[in-house]
């Protein structure tokens, strides 16, 4: 669940295709992290699980945005997310079999530092 302070999901913005990492810091919201200030994101853009991740198909919707701001010290901009689902009313769920990319599992081993 992305409710849980440990989860991370890679997503991408679906409109201006703007890669970033999903957490939770408590509350109801997501936050969208490690996207540069001089990134295409708004409000209401639509946040999907991203390509890079073993984990999660890409694709699923995570949720849209609801606020983007820029602080002046810092070099990303905080991008609060709000879920695609509200966890609290869901009385169904189906599960998602993800079967890895063989061949990206394979080069990923290779590429690994050798000890």
């Amino acid at each position: 669940l992305f409710y849980n302070i440990d989860f991370r999901a890679s997503a991408k913005i679906e409109r201006s295709r703007v890669d970033g990492i999903i957490a939770w810091e408590g509350g109801e919201h997501l936050l969208m992290k490690n996207v540069s200030k001089k990134q295409d994101v708004i409000q209401n853009d639509i946040v999907l699980t991203s390509e890079y991740s073993n984990l999660f198909p890409r694709g699923i919707k995570i949720g849209k945005v609801i606020r983007v701001e820029e602080k002046p010290a810092s070099l990303f901009k905080d991008i609060e997310i709000e879920p695609g689902v509200n966890l609290s009313l869901l009385e169904q769920a189906f599960i998602v079999l993800h079967v890895s990319d063989t061949s990206r599992v394979a080069v990923e081993k290779n590429i690994a530092p050798r000890q």
